[in-house]
C-alpha cells in the first residue's frame, strides 16, 4: 500500500531573520518539474495548520516563481505564521495499459513549507521546512510493477525507480550543501523506515 512521505529539515541557528531567506534557498534549490512549472498555490497560516489561512493564492493556469512567492511572504512575516507552497516535478511513472514505453515522465505535486519558529504546531516535530512528496508509490520496489513478464520491461522498471530515487537523494543532497542543516529525516505517515524501504528499491 502506499505511504505519504516527507523530509524535515531542522536548521542551525534558526530565527525570525533567517527563515525567509531559508525558504528561499529551499525554493530556489528544488527541481521544478519542466511539464508544470513555477508554483501553482500559495497558503499563509497563522499560528497553527488548523488556522484560516490569511492568504491564499491560486496560480493554476500559469504557475508563479518563487521570488514573487517570497514578496507575498515578506508582505505577511511574522515569526508564528507557516508558509505553504504547492508545486510539481517530474518523476517516471508506469502507466497501466503496459508495453514497451509504458514510463513516461509526469507531473506529480508536491507541497514545500517553512514554519516559523514560533509556530504552534511545531518546528520541534515537522523541522524548520518541510517537503510533502505525496504517495511514495514512485519510490517503491514493491509496487507499480509492470504485468507483463519480459525482462526487458522488468529491467526498465528498475531502471526508472532507481532514477526516481536518485533525483530524490540528488535533491537532499542539494539541500545539505546550501542550508546549514543541523538535523534531517524522511519520514512516513505510516512509520515505516523510509531509508530501509530506498535500500530495498536500489538492489
Amino acid at each position: 500500500m502506499a505511504d505519504r512521505f516527507y523530509l524535515s529539515l531542522w536548521l542551525k541557528d534558526y530565527d525570525d531573520s533567517q527563515m525567509l531567506d531559508r525558504y528561499r534557498t529551499l525554493l530556489e534549490t528544488f527541481p521544478f518539474s519542466k511539464l508544470r512549472p513555477r508554483i501553482r498555490g500559495f497558503r499563509i497560516y497563522p499560528l497553527s495548520w488548523s488556522e484560516h489561512p490569511v492568504l491564499e493564492e491560486d496560480f493554476s493556469e500559469e504557475g508563479a516563481e518563487p521570488g514573487y512567492i517570497l514578496s507575498l511572504a515578506s508582505e505577511f512575516f511574522h515569526g508564528d505564521y507557516a508558509y505553504e507552497a504547492s508545486s510539481f516535478w517530474d518523476l517516471w511513472r508506469f502507466q497501466k495499459n503496459g508495453g514497451p514505453g509504458a514510463w513516461k515522465q509526469a507531473p506529480v505535486p508536491v507541497t514545500l513549507s517553512c514554519l516559523g519558529p514560533e509556530f504552534e504546531d511545531g518546528t520541534a516535530e515537522r523541522g524548520h521546512l518541510e517537503i510533502d512528496f505525496g504517495p511514495d508509490t514512485p519510490f517503491r520496489a514493491d509496487q507499480m510493477l509492470p504485468d507483463a513478464e519480459s525482462r526487458i520491461m522488468a529491467r526498465e522498471y528498475r531502471e526508472r525507480l532507481q532514477e526516481n530515487i536518485r533525483k530524490l537523494l540528488g535533491f537532499v543532497h542539494e539541500l545539505d550543501k546550501r542550508l546549514p542543516v543541523q538535523r534531517k529525516t524522511l519520514w512516513t505517515e505510516s512509520g515505516e523506515n523510509f531509508a530501509e524501504m530506498i535500500r530495498q528499491s536500489l538492489k
